[in-house]
């Protein structure tokens, strides 16, 4: 096995595989796309660099179908990553160079850098020469891993998110790759420790590092949480890679490779991004014609149930709703535990359908902090709704479907994956406000029925 992930690889193997590999990925995911049914999903999107080309053309697909192409394309992604190590090494070029398939647009300009490299031996792996390691200290080794790992986590939250102000896919992934690698990289260069010695070791330096943030009050408990599965993954498959680098070579010299690919990771995710609107509906059926629910739908009282779930831990949910007026210009405020959504109407066709806009909206969460007030920067405009309506379907006599539907857009990268959280709160506020109407009506009838 050992020999098989080093084993020099050829241009022509490499790129038969790769291409082989990225068709039958291609045809997989364009399976699941059109059973999905509503989003298209071109050759063009597929190989194209740029995040926010493939978010318009599957912005029609489910949360489901995003979810499964991340997860879907993470073991290729590994196994671009093993077979671009072994096509350096064929190439007598740095292995570290296979990182840049991390980078956002610059991936596919490496894939092409490296399939036109010529054979050029030369590269020899640690396997061939004699292991005369030193006597190195572990304390020492894990500090200057951890003090690595600062500096790129370091960097990317401070270029990305308080200077170009974005959460891109660098922030959320590339860096905790290169984090990973890097740490891995040193613990078995340094320690000639085993595989899993040295994915723990990164993956310790991650979570210290989030840990960090928490303490000094840079984010909250909620978003660390949320932004955890997919840093530790990208921790993993970096430090995966970094061990078998620390295999393939002798060469150090990682921070000159690490850190320009950390830099123009940041500049491709403020260049790349274009906002998308997405839409998530909600629906429920309700024991009543629409007239006996439109006066609950435009203005519904208190809802007394407990946040429970994801509302609990600080996402704001609703709690009553006013109107001022009636008509298309009348002025609608939701009131949510963190404050007022402003709702201009922009449809009235009562009892049938209600559409408005939303011009205001307050924080999207409280933060859980050990520090009494903190205001981390995606609070500010990261989750905007943009527009809602209730639709009131009847269905026969007494019996009707009320729908909800929200459509909102997120600044944060990879929108797949935070698509998948945002479409889920939305959704369990729809719920939460559909559930009010039909219990309040269902009341009000029981009420006067019995009188």
């Amino acid at each position: 096995m050992h020999d098989f992930f080093l084993r020099p690889l050829n241009q022509k193997n490499y790129f038969l595989i790769g291409t082989g590999l990225a068709l039958f990925k291609y045809l997989v995911e364009l399976g699941v796309v059109m059973l999905s049914g509503g989003a298209r999903y071109a050759p063009v999107t597929f190989i194209s660099p740029l995040l926010s080309i493939r978010q318009v053309d599957l912005s029609g697909a489910p949360d489901k179908v995003m979810l499964f192409i991340l997860t879907w394309s993470l073991p290729f992604l590994a196994v671009a990553m093993v077979l671009s190590v072994r096509r350096c090494i064929d190439a007598g070029l740095n292995p570290w160079y296979v990182l840049w398939i991390a980078c956002p647009i610059f991936n596919l300009l490496a894939i092409v850098i490296f399939c036109f490299a010529p054979t050029r031996r030369g590269l020899a792996t640690l396997s061939e020469q004699a292991e005369t390691t030193q006597d190195v200290s572990f304390i020492q080794t894990a500090l200057i891993a951890l003090l690595y790992s600062f500096l790129i986590g370091g960097v990317a939250l401070w270029w990305s998110v308080y200077w170009w102000q974005e959460y891109g896919a660098t922030l959320f992934f590339t860096a905790p790759v290169l984090i990973g690698a890097v740490s891995s990289y040193r613990v078995r260069s340094r320690l000639r420790k085993k595989l899993s010695a040295a994915v723990g070791a990164a993956i310790f330096n991650m979570l210290i590092m989030i840990l960090a943030l928490g303490l000094f009050g840079l984010e909250g408990l909620v978003c660390l949480v949320i932004a955890s599965p997919i840093m530790f993954v990208a921790t993993i498959l970096g430090a995966i890679l970094g061990f078998l680098i620390a295999q393939s070579t002798a060469q150090g010299g990682h921070l000159s490779v690490v850190l320009p690919i950390l830099l123009c990771g940041l500049l491709a995710d403020a260049w790349s991004y274009r906002e998308q609107q997405y839409e998530v509906l909600t629906a429920i059926e309700i024991a009543a014609d629409p007239h006996e629910v439109w006066p609950v739908v435009i203005a519904f009282p208190d809802i007394e149930r407990k946040p429970q779930g994801i509302f609990a831990w600080g996402v704001a949910y609703p709690l009553r709703a006013r109107i001022e007026g009636d008509g298309i210009g009348a002025m609608r405020y939701c009131e949510f535990s963190t404050g007022d959504f402003v709702e201009p109407i922009t449809t009235w066709d009562a009892p049938f359908h209600l559409a408005f806009d939303v011009t205001e909206q307050p924080d999207s969460l409280k933060e859980f902090s050990f520090f009494e007030h903190i205001h981390p920067p995606h609070l500010d405009g990261y989750l905007r709704s943009h527009r809602g309506e209730f639709r009131l379907v009847p269905l026969e006599p007494g019996r009707m479907r009320l729908e909800g539907r929200t459509w909102y857009s997120i600044r944060m990268n990879p929108q797949g994956y935070w698509r998948m959280w945002a479409d889920g709160i939305i959704h369990r506020i729809h719920l939460r406000v559909l559930d009010h109407i039909r219990e309040t009506v269902e009341e009000q009838k029981a009420s006067t029925a019995i009188e």
